[in-house]
């Protein structure tokens, strides 16, 4: 199978059906551009350890789309609200911690042209192929910077900015709800995608948000929906993947 032939592209839509998802043959087919490069930038810069084709399908562009569904009713209400088809859903602010080769944000963003998309790296050479592939594609609303989040959380522009904050298998759950909190708007959403998480898990990030919040362990409790936990199996693989969802607004916490 090579990537972007009309089989690979018939394995993204299909897999992405089983999600429930619409992928059109149009955003395939940028998979299959963003794909060939991610294999050819691979060969000097260390991007992915997954290089066979029908893996990068799965793994890499279904596995990152199957965020969509969570990423915030707000993006919805925005999309209600928009003046024309053009402007739909521009927004909704989302921020991609450790992106790597940009996954899931370029995904998303191919997926739903509408989103504001920030994706940061603290490596510069996998910026670089982000930039690059965001020129290729012709994408707008949507930039990599090369910055640690510790560091971009110094920003006054940045704290509280975005409405939805995301990112696929990066570190502990609760590591990573520490590091997105600074960043979540009224009524945004803390987004982690993993492999198969615990109840050990969940209850070390709700300590994280704690702290981050200042509230004490019984105001935490007492909101039972802050945490949401949902299950989905990727297809092909039927492999467990879980997507932890932190409602973190400031009046949540309060």
């Amino acid at each position: 199978m090579k990537i972007g032939s009309e089989e690979w592209r018939t394995v993204i839509r299909e897999g992405g059906s089983h999600l429930g998802l619409n992928i059109s043959d149009e955003a395939a087919r940028m998979f299959g551009r963003y794909g060939e490069e991610l294999l050819l930038w691979n060969r000097k810069i260390n991007l992915t350890a997954i290089t066979d084709p029908f893996e990068i399908a799965v793994k890499h562009f279904i596995d990152s789309a199957a965020a969509l569904p969570y990423l915030s009713d707000l993006y919805d209400l925005y999309c209600e609200s928009a003046l024309s088809v053009e402007s739909a859903g521009t927004n909704y602010r989302l921020l991609d911690i450790g992106s790597g080769p940009g996954f899931p944000g370029i995904v998303l963003k191919i997926l739903k042209p509408g989103l504001r998309v920030t994706l940061i790296d603290s490596v510069r050479k996998k910026v670089s192929f982000m930039n690059h592939i965001i020129r290729l594609l012709g994408l707008t609303h949507i930039e990599a910077v090369h910055i640690r989040a510790q560091d971009l959380a110094r920003r006054p522009d940045a704290a509280g900015g975005f409405d939805g904050v995301i990112s696929r298998a990066l570190a502990d759950l609760d590591h990573f709800v520490a590091l997105a909190w600074p960043f979540a708007g009224e009524g945004g959403r803390i987004i982690a995608m993993r492999g198969e998480t615990t109840r050990a898990d969940i209850g070390a990030a709700r300590t994280a948000a704690r702290t981050v919040a200042g509230i004490s362990a019984a105001e935490s409790d007492a909101r039972p929906g802050l945490f949401e936990r949902f299950e989905y199996r990727l297809p092909y693989l039927d492999a467990a993947r879980t997507v932890v969802i932190h409602s973190a607004s400031n009046s949540d916490m309060e």
